[in-house]
């Protein structure tokens, strides 16, 4: 195998095992999940929240962004 193989593989077995984003009742966050706050959704977000970073790096997002926020796109 090359290494673009085994980098691939490696990286869909991290997102087949890895840990999923989970809300405070252990529930898994899904990207269709959505809750009233979406129209004023960047009320409660941090400026790092609205670079993105709570988006790309899901366990900062569950220790540091709002919840309205991980829900919210």
């Amino acid at each position: 195998m090359n290494l673009l193989t085994c980098t691939i593989i490696f990286i869909c077995i991290g997102f087949i095992f890895g840990e999923k984003e989970t809300d405070a009742n252990d529930k898994i966050i899904t990207e269709t999940e959505t809750n009233g706050k979406c129209e004023d959704k960047w009320k409660d977000c941090s400026q790092v929240m609205l670079y993105g970073d709570c988006f790309r790096f899901p366990h900062y997002a569950v220790r540091s962004c709002a919840k309205s926020c991980k829900k919210c796109k």
